[in-house]
């Protein structure tokens, strides 16, 4: 997913982070700060962050921001998920889990990155994928041989397949085959939606892991 925007809320945000790294423990997650195993290692361990993310160097506002707001998502809301989605193969291996990666970029449906970045920014917000599921305020009328009335119908066939019998394939996605995770791969997979979708390794997964060097194994899940 891409976090771009101007000046505000998320964005506001990182304007403040950013100006103020003199090092990368700010990044830590505040979970890990506030835990008894906080140590001068999992501080060195934040080192990581400048090299995974901005290729060793020290960021600046105008020259790194939208890698910064990536690294930003990935914090707040991907590793989150990853963490998840490990549980759930330790816990519950025996119900399926689902994972996809929305990367939809549409000029004036993406409400969400419209709403709070402005039309001028493209990409996909976290939460775009609601524009897609659910009529709002600001949904306008589309052609049905749009990209995204196509996406729409995708994304209903596969909630509605996955409500009726937990299973989200449709025959909106026909001719791919989506699996749930399975503790057997060396990847997390998912279902990546685009203008078209594919079953595939989860393209964030390499930079997600970084952040599971902050934890021990126990803490993790």
């Amino acid at each position: 997913r891409v976090f771009n925007g101007r000046p505000r809320s998320t964005v506001a945000f990182a304007y403040l982070l950013i100006d103020e790294l003199s090092d990368f423990q700010n990044l830590i997650p505040d979970d890990v700060k506030s835990s008894a195993s906080f140590s001068a290692e999992t501080k060195e361990k934040a080192l990581l962050l400048r090299d995974v993310y901005f290729g060793g160097t020290q960021p600046t506002f105008a020259g790194n921001f939208f890698q910064f707001l990536n690294l930003l998502g990935h914090r707040s809301f991907w590793h989150g998920i990853l963490r998840t989605l490990k549980g759930r193969m330790k816990y519950a291996s025996n119900s399926p889990t689902y994972c996809y990666y929305f990367d939809v970029d549409s000029e004036s449906f993406n409400q969400f990155r419209w709403a709070t970045c402005g039309p001028s920014i493209r990409g996909t917000s976290h939460a775009d994928d609601l524009s897609y599921l659910f009529y709002s305020a600001i949904t306008e009328k589309i052609s049905t041989d749009s990209r995204e009335y196509k996406t729409i119908e995708r994304m209903i066939g596969m909630w509605y397949n996955f409500a009726l019998a937990s299973n989200p394939n449709c025959k909106e996605i026909q001719g791919v085959k989506w699996e749930p995770i399975s503790g057997a791969d060396e990847v997390i997979k998912c279902l990546a939606i685009s203008d078209d979708v594919e079953f595939k390794d989860l393209p964030l997964y390499k930079k997600l892991i970084v952040w599971d060097l902050f934890y021990k194994e126990d803490e993790l899940i």
